[in-house]
């Protein structure tokens, strides 16, 4: 189930490479180390709503539910309604930027960490 959540991350859309930003270089301006954590946060939280099963209508017309058909039967069918939400473009989006997101945050840690290992910040 990772491998497959991984994949559809990371296997490249057409056209992919213009639309991910490109790795900093040297003077490159990075997001500080709390705004890129925070920036995922919010990338995560998003991926997280968008791979939460569908409410329960208001007017009380419940979905099929799982009782009465045993936890091997019912771990089915959550499995694959997440893998039916992992199909959708949105979905996928949102996958990519959040891991987008933690590349950025990672990244300007390790920056932040090298910047006072040298005792201050690097000439640019």
């Amino acid at each position: 189930m990772v491998a497959y959540v991984i994949a559809w991350v990371l296997i490249p859309r057409s056209g992919a490479t213009a639309a991910r930003p490109a790795p900093s270089a040297g003077g490159a301006a990075r997001p500080g180390v709390r705004e890129a954590w925070r920036t995922v946060g919010t990338e995560l939280r998003s991926l997280g709503g968008a791979l939460r099963p569908a409410r329960v209508p208001a007017d009380g017309a419940a979905p099929a539910t799982s009782a009465g058909r045993g936890p091997i039967r019912a771990a089915d069918a959550v499995l694959s309604g997440l893998g039916e939400r992992l199909r959708t473009p949105e979905v996928r989006e949102r996958a990519r930027r959040a891991v987008d997101s933690v590349s950025t945050a990672v990244g300007a840690s390790i920056d932040s960490v090298d910047r006072r290992g040298r005792g201050g910040d690097r000439p640019t």
